[in-house]
């Protein structure tokens, strides 16, 4: 179905040119249940987020994808305090076709912050977008720190 929508998409010669990347992450939000969402434009620098420990949040990013379908996205994400990884998680987010127009979106599952005070500090995110073929198509360093209150 992807294959036969991408030929008749450059029969009709709306396939973006090869300067775009194959996926664009535009966006990535936090969404905290007890505040505010915060958005941000991956390509700058990321201010730290702060989270009260134990509260709950979700990921999304919002992404386009040109020219190819691109099989088996993932978001990896990797959390490291003091240079320490703490945490890996990996999120399957699924296999899209090329549209110029359509913007994807993908939400993660709820996560919690840690609770106590050992965990409360700065913590470093380094997210990538990885395809099944290894080919990463976005990378991005963010930052949130974890306090017993906003």
């Amino acid at each position: 179905m992807y294959r036969v929508a991408f030929v008749l998409f450059v029969i009709a010669g709306q396939v973006a040119s090869t300067k775009f990347p194959t996926v664009e992450v535009l966006s990535m939000t936090i969404a905290i249940t007890e505040r505010n969402d915060v958005t941000f434009n991956i390509t700058e620098e990321l201010q730290p987020i702060v989270l009260k420990e134990g509260a709950t949040y979700k990921i999304k990013i919002s992404f386009k994808v040109y020219n190819a379908i691109v099989s088996g996205l993932r978001l990896h994400c990797v959390t490291y305090k003091k240079g320490m990884t703490v945490d890996k998680e990996s999120f399957m987010v699924g296999s899209y076709g090329p549209s110029i127009s359509k913007i994807q979106e993908y939400e993660t599952p709820i996560n919690s912050a840690r609770k106590g005070m050992l965990y409360r500090g700065s913590y470093m995110v380094k997210s990538t977008i990885i395809d099944d073929d290894k080919i990463v198509h976005a990378r991005w360093i963010w930052y949130y720190d974890i306090k017993s209150t906003w």
